[in-house]
């Protein structure tokens, strides 16, 4: 019973040492030879992830764009008081 505790903590233990090595091996890996353009699961998961963030960050940053009254036309900043672009602004004035 008491002996069942122990086997159990001691399989956990080597199973953390097992991740831990693996670890190590990777770090060790990367210093020999450059993280650059690595092939390994953790280097190309990293990418993926990043530019899944860089797609999300996109979609974002376009749903953010506002539509002149004037022109038609997508952009970031409209006037305030007019309600359009900077380009069409010119023209009013």
């Amino acid at each position: 019973r008491i002996e069942e505790g122990y086997i159990d903590e001691a399989e956990r233990l080597e199973k953390q040492s097992q991740t831990y090595l693996k670890e190590i091996e990777a770090a060790k890996f990367h210093e020999q030879r450059g993280k650059i353009n690595c092939e390994c699961y953790r280097c190309v998961e990293s990418k993926r992830i990043q530019g899944e963030i860089k797609a999300q960050l996109l979609k974002e940053d376009k749903t953010k764009k506002e539509q002149c009254l004037e022109c038609k036309k997508w952009v970031k900043e409209l006037d305030e008081e007019a309600g359009v672009c900077k380009g069409c602004k010119r023209e009013y004035e």
